[in-house]
């Protein structure tokens, strides 16, 4: 009896840290939607002062995303990098359907591999992790690894790929709170 009095405390003391952590990423999305949607778009995704990058440092991913969504409609903007930082944090928030909406906005009509390298193989990659279809995302890694000197971050974007491979299994935030580890 006095072990289920203890895991119930355990278990209400969670839910309510929790709900605090919840209820800190509700406030602060509306104080940055208070703040940043006048912000240069350069502003809103190049620092921590303000802009989604704040709310993603204080863990709120799911609602950074959704600043981001606010920001582009806001600012009648449909910028690819906008789309691809929102369906990274919806990934780490495990929105995949969120994810990969916004990761697909993020393709490029007409690529010039000079100027944006791999990104569509990248992305698509990234899609085929969320999606757990292996064939499509090694095929797609291979593609970026015929090229990977070609354009400076291809080998970055192949290093985040070979450790999605690698780690097939775990979550998209696993993997990129573990994509420098050594081990």
């Amino acid at each position: 009896m006095r072990k289920v009095l203890v895991i119930g405390a355990v278990l209400g003391l969670l839910s309510n840290l929790t709900f605090a952590s919840t209820a800190h990423c509700l406030k602060s999305y509306q104080d940055h939607v208070q703040t940043d949607m006048k912000l240069s778009q350069k502003d809103f995704d190049g620092n921590f002062n303000g802009g989604f990058r704040t709310l993603a440092h204080e863990g709120c991913e799911l609602e950074a995303a959704i600043l981001i969504d606010d920001y582009m409609k806001f600012n009648k903007t449909d910028d690819s990098m906008l789309h691809w930082h929102a369906a990274q944090l919806r990934a780490i928030a495990e929105d995949v359907d969120g994810a990969v909406k916004h990761a697909k906005l993020s393709l490029y009509d007409n690529p010039d591999p000079v100027r944006t390298g791999r990104w569509n193989d990248y992305v698509l990659a990234t899609v085929a992790f969320l999606q757990r279809d292996r064939e499509t995302l090694v095929y797609h890694r291979n593609k970026l690894a015929e090229v990977k000197d070609m354009f400076w971050g291809n080998a970055l974007n192949l290093k985040l790929i070979d450790a999605l491979i690698q780690n097939y299994d775990k979550s998209y935030r696993y993997v990129i709170e573990h994509v420098n580890d050594d081990s």
